[in-house]
């Protein structure tokens, strides 16, 4: 019987390992057929990972799209959130810049009101005071009766300052300018009796005076720096400068009558005369710089006239008599009284002028307090709107939050179903290719026992032949009487 040209004995089948067991190729695919998909190794195509179906990638790519409707989400109410603080912060804002600007208006109106009072006081005590220094300087010679009726002017104009003070609250620096005021008016009846008295110089009448006026006066310098609208700061620097220059010529006019009732110069009246005259032009080139056109022509057309020429020749003796013994004798017709009337004739024009200047202030006031009005109502109303806004847009944040925490929770119990479901054909795939390979070795050991079977049924046969051979070989030397090495020689069993 010929050998299998295979090599493997007769009647052995055939075994192929790789024909029987699961390949990494089948594990791959996730099947067991030895055979990759139609579309596998083409270009651009994406092979499926082991026991992932096409319901399973159809889920993950429904994942994706759910973490970017999240991102959608979270991005809607991150705007939602920052619309809602930019609409309440700018409201807030601007209705507190409003309110701000109304409550400091209010105050900037009876600051200027109380102001507008205070200069009626100073002129006032202006002129009691150029009349006190002449009383004085003539040692109570002259204008005795002029400074009694000047008194009741001036306390008829003290009570309106205070019954206003007591009727309004202003700001803490306004209020220690009027407590000074109060304070320098509670000795003002003291201070009297000493001129009455003569129990006091000209020159301390003078400056106790002027220092209860120039109190008068801060308690409006204060405004233009407190007042956002530029025309109404401008108009209230005229206003407080043409009230300065009045002062300084009241100042003027006190010095100088008292060196007229001295007739002459005494001390230092001399450089106070000068200094009065130099402060009066600075404050009036103030009034000069700020005062609208209509202001200054005001001015030109009122400060006119006789008394004003007459007051500029005066001016003149004065600042030519700094030595002069007796001005009245120097000087005809430059007396105490032609002195005083005619200063004060050009002071009270100025006043005009500054009663001119406070009802343009007062008109400009009432155009900014009124749109300061209007815009705080606006504000009111753009706050209700925008805090209206701010909870619709609150509300649709914390909507779209919750919205958002949905998605979330629904994604993530979404990715671990899909997580499970994977695993699940995972260890589902991977326990089919154990089981077949645990059959496939069975099969294997089946046929290693089968071929050892087979190998020792062939050992029998073999040694059954050559026992045959053997009872051969002896019945032919018997019959030929050959020696049996020869025999084995002839038949070919030894070289």
């Amino acid at each position: 019987m010929a050998p299998p040209q295979d090599g493997s004995m007769a009647g052995t089948p055939s075994y192929s390992p790789s024909k029987s067991l699961t390949t990494v190729k089948d594990v791959q695919y996730g099947n067991n057929n030895s055979s990759p998909p139609k579309n596998a190794g083409q270009t651009g195509t994406k092979v499926m990972p082991l026991g992932v179906t096409k319901l399973e990638t159809n889920l993950m790519k429904n994942t994706k799209f759910g973490m970017r409707r999240e991102t959608f989400e979270l991005v809607t109410v991150f705007i939602r959130l920052m619309l809602t603080t930019t609409a309440v912060v700018f409201a807030a804002l601007f209705l507190v810049q409003n309110v701000v600007n109304y409550v400091q208006l209010q105050d900037v109106d009876k600051t200027f009101e109380l102001s507008s009072i205070s200069l009626a006081v100073v002129a006032q005590v202006g002129r009691e005071r150029g009349l006190s220094g002449g009383y004085i300087s003539s040692s109570g010679g002259a204008n005795g009766d002029k400074v009694s009726a000047q008194r009741l002017v001036v306390d008829e104009r003290v009570k309106e300052f205070q019954a206003f003070v007591k009727a309004n609250s202003f700001s803490s620096e306004v209020t220690k300018t009027i407590d000074a005021v109060q304070e320098m008016l509670a000795t003002l009846d003291a201070h009297r009796q000493k001129v009455t008295n003569l129990e006091v110089t000209g020159a301390y009448s003078l400056d106790w005076y002027s220092l209860l006026n120039f109190n008068l006066l801060s308690i409006g310098r204060k405004l233009p720096t407190v007042i956002y609208d530029t025309d109404m700061s401008n108009l209230m620097v005229s206003y407080i400068a043409l009230g300065s220059v009045i002062e300084f010529a009241g100042i003027e006019r006190g010095t100088f009558n008292t060196v007229l009732g001295a007739k002459s110069f005494t001390g230092n009246t001399f450089e106070r005369v000068v200094r009065a005259m130099q402060t009066q032009q600075v404050h009036f080139e103030t009034f000069q710089s700020y005062a609208p056109q209509d202001q200054l022509d005001k001015y030109t057309s009122t400060v006119t006239g006789s008394d004003v020429n007459q007051t500029s020749v005066f001016q003149g003796y004065a600042l030519a008599s700094a030595n002069v013994a007796d001005i009245p004798a120097t000087y005809p017709g430059l007396t105490l009284d032609t002195w005083w009337a005619t200063r004060s004739a050009v002071i009270d024009l100025q006043i005009q002028v500054l009663d001119y200047s406070k009802t343009q202030l007062a008109s400009k006031a009432d155009e900014v307090f009124a749109t300061n009005r209007q815009s705080l109502i606006f504000s009111v109303i753009g706050t209700f709107a925008s805090s209206v806004s701010a909870i619709y847009l609150t509300v649709g944040a914390i909507v779209g939050f919750k919205r958002f925490k949905r998605i979330e929770e629904k994604r993530q119990t979404f990715i671990n179903n899909v997580q499970h479901h994977m695993s699940m054909r995972l260890q589902k795939a991977d326990a089919n290719k154990l089981k077949g390979d645990v059959q496939k070795i069975g099969q294997a050991a089946n046929s290693i026992e089968q071929h050892q079977a087979i190998t020792i049924k062939d050992s029998d046969s073999i040694e059954a032949m050559v026992n045959k051979f053997d009872e051969d070989l002896a019945e032919i030397e018997e019959e030929s009487s050959v020696p049996a090495w020869q025999a084995e020689t002839n038949f070919g069993l030894h070289d």
